[in-house]
């Protein structure tokens, strides 16, 4: 299961006459798509000051607000007291259902956590009642998935996969390992000075070490490089804006780019098989399961899952499909969207846009208004923000004015309002 970090702002792209960039908005709260509980923060900024249902009946307040960059998952929350630096875990009904006692704290997975109670000290498992289970891990311990999670050690073991238990359920021989992916059971390893390869849960391998870079299977496809050393253009989030420049060594390592000339990395795609899907392209970003964004001659497109341009590279920007909709941008024109068989449905003509969600996606007009769209690309009803997030269970949370935030339902009718004073002088 995905699991997106809980940002506290709207990130839209702003058009301009040169290039795209980031405009934050630091004022809305964004509910992730994978929370299983129906919870909403009463927000402002990374302080949540008490919690909803979508039908903006109000649950708790906090007093004071707690500190959270995250939302409900297995049932429980992260979050913070204000002034500590502790963190724990409420309830859906705003009760700490494990007390904060931890430096670092991860969200639930399938009934556990990972935390680390000091800064230096060791990770370590918890189930639901804040218990701790398994071996600790003082260097690096990941997601528990399929019942088997990568381990580190120290910093100079190398890694092997632990079970529920604790026991080496795969022994330490990866220089480097990675979680298993949710739906396809494999999990990307590298061998000591040696490459990248899959394996499964019983740590043999289905695809052989040969790569000089993989990423996570996701949706049944997965992006690799075979060489020679070669650089890339990786795609930053849209939060760190921009991108940087990776150089890959012989043996797969990140290397400085200066020095030793490079070719740019040919990437292909591939099936849990190890077969080729689609090869001789420059990158790869966005698998869902209709298809994966591809660059090729500086240009983007999306591919399907056969391997066939689902829409052609002819796009400055392309973002994942959502809801059957995919955004596409275009120099000096904007954001539009195609569907999945490659049409333009809405042309080009926004500031910003991002994915669809209960049939209405946000977006920016070059006017800067703020407004939702819904699949004809006609704004959905007569309201404009200071600052929009996506719909998650029917309502969406928006900015109205100066420190005033509404949830809307997809009419744009008030679900709830509230005003919040400015925070005392420090």
């Amino acid at each position: 299961m995905a699991r997106w970090l809980i940002s506290l702002s709207l990130l839209l792209t702003a058009f301009g006459p040169r290039a795209t960039t980031y405009v934050p908005q630091t004022t809305i709260w964004i509910k992730s798509p994978d929370s299983d509980v129906d919870r909403f923060c009463i927000a402002d900024h990374s302080k949540c000051v008490g919690l909803i249902d979508s039908t903006g009946r109000e649950i708790v307040r906090f007093d004071p607000p707690l500190w959270t960059g995250h939302d409900f998952f297995d049932g429980l929350m992260v979050a913070t007291p204000h002034g500590s630096n502790r963190s724990g875990y409420i309830d859906k009904d705003g009760r700490w259902a494990i007390e904060p006692r931890f430096f670092l704290a991860r969200d639930f997975q399938n009934g556990y956590a990972v935390v680390r109670e000091t800064s230096d000290g060791p990770w370590r498992f918890i189930d639901r009642k804040g218990r701790s289970f398994g071996p600790l891990a003082w260097y690096g311990i990941s997601d528990l998935r399929h019942g088997l999670a990568p381990v580190r050690p120290t910093e100079d073991e190398l890694q092997g996969y632990i079970d529920r238990s604790g026991a080496w359920a795969i022994p330490r021989k990866f220089e480097s390992a990675h979680p298993f992916s949710p739906d396809d059971r494999l999990a990307a390893v590298r061998e000591p000075d040696g490459l990248w390869g899959y394996i499964d849960t019983s740590g043999e391998y289905r695809i052989e070490p040969k790569y000089l870079r993989t990423t996570e299977f996701r949706h049944g496809r997965a992006a690799v490089v075979e060489g020679p050393p070669c650089w890339f253009q990786l795609e930053l989030k849209p939060w760190r804006m921009g991108s940087r420049i990776v150089s890959l060594d012989a043996g797969g390592r990140a290397v400085p780019t200066q020095g030793e000339e490079r070719p740019e990395c040919s990437m292909k795609l591939i099936d849990p098989l190890g077969r080729t899907v689609k090869d001789r392209v420059q990158n790869f970003k966005d698998f869902t399961a209709i298809g994966v964004s591809a660059k090729i001659g500086g240009k983007w497109g999306i591919v399907g899952r056969d391997g066939e341009w689902i829409t052609p590279a002819v796009w400055d920007k392309v973002g994942p499909f959502s809801e059957g909709l995919a955004q596409v941008y275009e120099n000096r024109r904007g954001w539009g969207y195609v569907d999945k068989t490659g049409a333009v449905v809405i042309p080009p003509a926004f500031a910003g846009a991002l994915g669809f969600s209960d049939g209405l996606a946000p977006v920016v007009a070059h006017d800067r208004k703020r407004i939702y769209i819904n699949r004809a690309g006609a704004q959905a009803f007569p309201r404009n923000f200071k600052g929009h997030g996506p719909f998650r269970r029917g309502i969406a949370h928006v900015l109205t004015g100066f420190r005033t935030w509404e949830y809307i339902d997809t009419d744009g009718r008030t679900v709830y309002r509230y005003s919040l004073p400015l925070p005392p002088d420090p």
